[in-house]
């Protein structure tokens, strides 16, 4: 990897004062003393000899906007080119445009601090570290252009995002394989990151989102009629809306599916709608595991109609307002895996609603200290047990409506403190090889 600085020298950029070169005693260039962000990124772009330092941090938003000029036309997917900032505050009157190809590095004491409405920063390229302050105006702060994104573009990582009217990272159109890692994002009125018609992206992933939605049921992530391969390692913390949330329908759009592939390992608290809402036809493919949701005002897990998750494994569900888990609605189905923990609860632990089906066939899985019932079953819900649950130390361990069906096999259900099962005439219930005490109880 070589440390050289290329001073691009064109028309549209000659009366700039970029930092030049020291040279060494054989007359090359010598590498500029970067920080760490810059040694990071050189190392994980793979960036070669195509790199700018911005001589001054009194330089504004047009200087870095023409030198992003100057330096793409070399810069490719093989060798992108950068744009260092080792310090400095910075006044965003106008969009800075990030090119393909180009990565924009900052220091952690960079600041860009907006003094308009305008979206921040145009993304066709990357963005890697510095704090980007809105300052509680309009626009979004990072705006991913309408392209697909190949080799390293497309990535915003290690940045701070905060104070913005609107959503933080907004990934709009036909911007696939987009990457969201590893950046904190804090006070947007709308959404902390979203797309929009997006189509495929790659990954969200490693952000910290926290105070999102404070203009009125904003979203950590919102999907809306994109899909997402992975979701993966976020903190999402006081929401106004849900943690992680689809949309299928929008503005009278037609409407479009929305699959998502792997979530997991994320944590979800304090949220004021659902910790996680699957919105009607959307679906989670690539398993749902080891996230820990917690003190969402509605449901730590919402599913609606015609939705799916495929499997979970590895879950905590604690202490939602209503169930921890809602199947809410027809053809909505969850298939539950081992070593998932539905405690504390409101509610009920998992509540199945009307001709929704959840079906439990892993083993190890635990429904305690739930106010209500361990599982309540709607009217036409179906509940299907194959593999080791305790259901313990609830009000009812299970509790059924007419025409509600389940059949369970290899269950513990005790120390409920009002019984193990009941239901009225017109449900069905079927137990084998069960280990019951309590009343269980049929309503004539």
């Amino acid at each position: 990897m070589k440390n050289k600085l290329i001073i691009l020298v064109v028309s549209l950029v000659m009366t700039l004062s970029f930092s030049y070169p020291a040279f060494a005693i054989d007359g090359t260039a010598a590498g500029p003393d970067y920080g760490p962000n810059a040694k990071a990124a050189i190392s994980e772009f793979g960036i070669d000899e195509n790199c700018v330092e911005i001589a001054s941090k009194n330089d504004t938003v047009s200087t870095l906007n023409e030198m992003i000029m100057g330096i793409a036309p070399d810069a490719s997917e093989s060798n992108p080119g950068m744009i260092y900032v080792p310090e400095g505050t910075f006044n965003v009157s106008s969009t800075l445009k990030v090119l393909p190809n180009v990565v924009l590095v900052s220091e952690s004491g960079v600041v860009f601090k907006s003094t308009s409405s305008a979206n921040m920063v145009k993304l066709s390229g990357s963005v890697y570290g510095g704090v980007f302050d809105k300052q509680s105006r309009t626009g979004n702060i990072i705006l991913y252009d309408n392209i697909t994104f190949k080799g390293k573009n497309g990535i915003v990582k290690k940045t701070n995002l905060k104070n913005t009217n609107l959503t933080a990272v907004q990934i709009n159109g036909a911007a696939r394989n987009a990457k969201v890692l590893n950046n904190t994002i804090s006070n947007c009125k709308k959404n902390g990151i979203s797309s929009y018609r997006a189509g495929h992206f790659a990954a969200i992933s490693g952000n910290k989102i926290s105070n999102i939605g404070k203009g009125g049921g904003g979203s950590g992530i919102d999907i809306v009629q994109s899909d997402v391969s992975e979701i993966s390692n976020n903190t999402i913390s006081s929401c106004k809306g849900h943690g992680i949330s689809t949309d299928t329908e929008t503005f009278g759009i037609a409407k479009k599916s929305v699959v998502l592939g792997k979530v997991t390992g994320n944590k979800i608290s304090n949220t004021n709608h659902h910790g996680i809402w699957l919105e009607k036809g959307s679906k989670i493919t690539g398993g749902l595991d080891n996230n820990t949701i917690s003190n969402a005002t509605s449901n730590d897990l919402g599913l609606d109609k015609n939705t799916s998750v495929n499997i979970m494994n590895g879950n905590t569900f604690t202490s939602a307002k209503h169930a921890l888990v809602m199947v809410s609605a027809k053809k909505s189905v969850l298939n539950v895996g081992s070593n998932n923990i539905f405690k504390n609860g409101k509610a009920a632990g998992i509540a199945i609603g009307k001709k929704g089906r959840v079906t439990i066939k892993g083993s190890n899985n635990l429904i305690t200290r739930n106010k209500k019932n361990g599982i309540q079953i709607d009217k036409y819900g179906v509940l299907v047990i194959t593999g080791k649950t305790t259901i313990t130390k609830n009000r009812w361990g299970i509790n059924m409506m007419k025409k509600g069906r389940a059949t369970i096999k290899n269950c513990i259900i005790k120390s409920n403190k009002k019984g193990a099962v009941y239901y009225i005439k017109g449900a069905k219930f079927k137990k084998s090889k069960c280990k019951v005490k309590g009343k269980i109880y049929k309503q004539k």
